[in-house]
């Protein structure tokens, strides 16, 4: 529909480096997006479209350095799929880019006060990601394995990712990332 075409368009102003105009088809196509979801609001092909657009809007954000805008954009996708474990863990990480890309520019007491609020924020997500009920095996091993290498050791969670990861083994005795993450997760 015309959200996907407005969203790839963003995707092309996007690779130009034309963010700006790129953020605004992103919005547009959020925009329209969620008019189909109110028609339809289980329809599973709309649900991901707008996942993917808001996605795109976030990631075009951050790289305009529009961090505080990127991190309500963010709250903005747990809002819409608050049962989905993958949205919590890319939004948790999404403000601990943002403090760490901020944390490179500190110029005032200011800055830091918004770089401790988005650590802080990061730490609340992957809390409040327990109550997920939409986690497939592939996000419960993104969560693992974040818990184990966040940049920011604040954010780091090694019993929690070694639980996590023990349940994946025990339940996919052969994949070998669950099995990397509870090695790691073990000797940290």
């Amino acid at each position: 529909g015309r959200g996907g075409t407005l969203s790839n368009l963003g995707g092309i102003h996007s690779e130009r480096g034309d963010l700006e105009e790129a953020s605004d088809l992103f919005r547009q196509a959020i925009s329209l997006q969620r008019r189909a979801l109110a028609v339809h609001p289980k329809h599973p092909t709309y649900l991901n479209f707008l996942q993917n657009h808001q996605w795109n809007l976030i990631e075009t954000l951050f790289h305009q350095g529009r961090y505080s805008e990127a991190a309500a954009a963010a709250e903005e996708i747990v809002r819409s799929f608050p049962k989905v474990l993958r949205i919590y863990v890319y939004a948790a990480e999404m403000y601990l880019r943002c403090a760490e890309l901020k944390s490179e520019n500190i110029d005032n007491d200011n800055a830091s006060s918004e770089i401790r609020r988005y650590r802080q924020r990061a730490c609340e997500l992957l809390e409040e990601s327990a109550k997920a009920t939409d986690k497939t095996p592939d996000a419960i091993g993104s969560m693992a394995w974040h818990l184990l290498i966040w940049p920011d050791i604040s954010a780091r969670d090694p019993h929690r990712a070694h639980r996590l990861a023990e349940g994946l083994t025990n339940e996919f005795p052969k994949r070998g990332s669950f099995w990397r993450t509870m090695g790691i997760a073990h000797y940290r």
